[in-house]
């Protein structure tokens, strides 16, 4: 079963109230009317809202009201019901006001057997002695020794687990006062065997012997003196004596650095500039020159731009010809003749001036035009057909409808008035009234 010991934020929360009745406020009402909106809940102050669930009178037919918030309604530090009988006949108003807390009574650590309390410090640490270890109810009394003794260490190869066999637990040296191994797998090991490997050591650190089997000693001494006066006169020689330095024919390798090539370019660049160095540059490069053409003497402006002009000719020669002849056949199209541009602009005659003098002048123009009349009122309306010179009284002279319609009448007395009768009422008439009868 669900406690409310106190109400828990954001946890659904059921209670109960009672509504006085208005009738007698000293009573409260049995099995009070409810309708939807009675009840509303605010949180923290907020704007108020229907309850999700109505509340409902429990048991039925009590003066009991219960109330059920969801967990969203009590979701807050302060969960506010107004109760308000819209109806306003029953029952009195009342406003519930539930604070909420995060932990309840039941989340609370408590002794098993009643009464017993805990001793908790300034730091709100609560003082613990275990005094036995073990399932609940059958747990082993303990000493601190106890504890350190009893605790076993997991084996495995998981976070906080150590590789263990047989009681002996592994270990891989990773590093030396802070400084990782990066020596190859296996060389420390090794090592340390052969350091340690003997059965009855005759050394110490501060002292070390090594010993090793000689089969005969004279040999020994003798190899030993032989050649290290050997080798150190030997050695001495090589230093003391010149040394003689052969052609090296393999360059690989060999480079000259970046500043070495700059000091390079900078010397011959000099060289060249300066034709009063000793080393003659410039005399070498003419000399070069004069070996591959004996005819220096030619070499003056004069004869350089006389060949210069003779080529030119030449070349100038070659593309002397006539533009048109370049031309493909059909891509090209011959200009108009004098007469053919006479024609395209309308010109009879090669003289523009004989052209020109056929325009009438403006005597010519005057000359024609004073033949003609001048128009006057009576012409026009004589040209049009009007007899009076008023036009309204010309427009008084027609007859009216109702003349026409006499007039017509008269006429169809004394005579047929033939007619191509079309519509009827705006009903259009078919038929020929011969062969095909009159009729819509």
């Amino acid at each position: 079963m669900a406690t409310y010991v106190p109400a828990k934020n954001g946890v659904a929360f059921i209670t109960y109230i009672g509504l006085r009745s208005q009738a007698d406020s000293t009573t409260f009402k049995s099995n009070p009317t409810i309708a939807s909106g009675d009840f509303k809940v605010s949180i923290d102050g907020g704007s108020l809202a229907n309850l999700t669930n109505l509340p409902t009178v429990t048991p039925a037919s009590s003066k009991m009201v219960q109330i059920s918030l969801t967990a969203a309604e009590m979701t807050g530090s302060n969960i506010t019901v107004v109760c308000s009988d819209a109806a306003g006949a029953e029952w009195m108003d009342v406003i519930l006001n539930i604070p909420t807390t995060a932990r309840q009574i039941d989340d609370l650590a408590y002794p098993a057997t009643s009464g017993r309390s805990m001793v908790v410090d300034a730091a709100g640490l609560v003082d613990a002695n275990a005094v036995k270890m073990g399932p609940s109810g059958s747990g082993t009394a303990q000493t601190a020794r106890d504890v350190g003794a009893s605790v076993l260490i997991s084996a495995g190869s998981g976070t906080g687990q150590l590789d263990v066999t047989s009681g002996v637990i592994k270990a891989n040296l990773a590093q030396i006062l802070g400084t990782a191994l990066t020596e190859t797998a296996g060389q420390i090991a090794a090592a340390f065997k052969k350091f340690f490997n003997i059965g009855t050591p005759t050394s110490t650190m501060d002292h070390l012997v090594l010993v090793d089997t000689a089969t005969t000693a004279g040999s020994v001494a003798g190899n030993v003196g032989g050649n290290l006066a050997g080798n150190v006169a030997g050695s001495v020689a090589s230093v003391t004596a010149g040394v003689t330095v052969t052609t090296n024919n393999d360059k690989t390798g060999y480079a000259l650095t970046s500043g070495e090539r700059t000091a390079i370019a900078n010397e011959v660049e000099a060289q060249i500039v300066d034709d009063t160095d000793s080393e003659k540059v410039l005399t070498a490069i003419t000399d070069k020159i004069a070996a591959v053409n004996p005819s220096l003497s030619g070499l003056t402006i004069s004869a350089i731009a006389s060949g210069v002009r003779t080529e030119l000719t030449t070349e100038l020669g070659r593309i002397d010809a006539t533009v048109s002849s370049r031309l493909a056949t059909s891509g090209y199209t011959a200009p108009l003749s004098a007469a053919g541009t006479r024609t395209a602009i309308g010109l009879a005659s090669a003289n523009l001036d004989t052209q020109l003098d056929a325009i009438p002048t403006n005597a010519d123009l005057a000359t024609a035009l004073s033949g003609l009349n001048d128009l006057n009122a009576a012409d026009v309306r004589a040209a049009i057909g009007l007899a009076s010179a008023n036009l309204d009284t010309q427009l008084d002279g027609l007859p009216t409808a109702s003349e026409t319609a006499v007039a017509v009448a008269v006429a169809a007395a004394a005579s047929p008035i033939a007619a191509n009768i079309k519509q009827v009422n705006d009903v259009t008439v078919n038929g020929d009234g011969a062969s095909t009868p009159w009729g819509p």
